[in-house]
């Protein structure tokens, strides 16, 4: 992780030393000196190297202790009938006629173990696996543009020539209006491919940070942190379902130009 951080307990002492490691038990950065004391405690507390834990790890484990709800409150109850992690104020809020409400502790024993991790990996692979095939169609998409882009200046190059130096306004007024399309649909499809570019290496990212996580989290934190990532797959999910929209250049001649080259041909 990039930037220094400050160990979270000589904070709370009013002093302020550089913090090497992350507990995982407290979920709190500690310094070289407190990470002994937590390695010292009976059952002895799991301490992670900062450096094996990326910015975007750190991030996702501290955001998803907290209640999506009510921000300032952190979860520390799990609602089975709603697969939600609640906190305090949800539970009063919003599930109080909810029968199967359990401590985080007990919802988050077994984790790493179970299939919701699993089960998201695979989600995010197939959605993966459709960011992909739309990129490659809005790439194709891409160079469809250009050749059509060139087949129907052609064209309007081969009425020029037929109506000789009565048509040069007529045709660069096409060409420009073509050029105007053809940028808006250009701009259009590379909007497209930078969303599904994004979404490609967020998709990737997301499956490396299980990975990760797996090795520098507690239950809790692992158990929590899959469930912020379940909200947002499901998003991918949802966006994946709209069918890219395939944008094409079009021209069509002027009747009057066709009627005066049939003219043309007549005299």
């Amino acid at each position: 992780m990039s930037n220094e951080k400050l160990c979270a307990g000589c904070l709370r002492d009013n002093e302020e030393n550089i913090a090497e490691t992350w507990c995982s038990n407290c979920s709190e950065l500690v310094c070289k000196f407190c990470a002994k004391v937590h390695r010292r405690f009976d059952p002895p507390h799991k301490i992670v190297q900062l450096n094996d834990l990326s910015e975007n790890n750190f991030s996702l484990i501290e955001s998803s202790k907290y209640c999506g709800t009510h921000s300032d409150q952190k979860s520390v109850l799990f609602c089975s009938q709603h697969d939600q992690s609640i906190c305090d104020l949800c539970l009063s809020d919003d599930h109080a006629n909810c029968k199967s409400i359990i401590s985080i502790e007990r919802a988050a024993k077994g984790a790493k173990e179970g299939t919701a991790a699993d089960d998201l990996e695979k989600r995010l692979k197939d959605i993966g696996t459709v960011a992909r095939t739309s990129l490659k169609e809005v790439k194709t998409n891409v160079d469809s543009l250009v050749k059509q882009k060139s087949d129907i200046l052609q064209m309007v190059s081969t009425v020029r020539k037929e109506i000789e130096k009565r048509l040069d306004e007529l045709e660069q007024d096409i060409t420009e209006e073509i050029e105007k399309q053809y940028n808006t649909c250009q701009q259009r499809v590379m909007e497209q491919k930078i969303v599904m570019e994004k979404q490609e290496k967020e998709l990737m990212d997301r499956n490396s940070d299980i990975n990760s996580l797996k090795l520098c989290t507690n239950d809790i934190q692992f158990f929590q942190t899959i469930k912020t990532l379940d909200v947002s797959t499901h998003q991918y999910e949802t966006e994946m379902t709209t069918k890219i929209t395939r944008i094409s250049l079009e021209y069509e001649p002027n009747e009057e130009i066709s009627k005066l080259l049939a003219a043309l041909k007549s005299f």
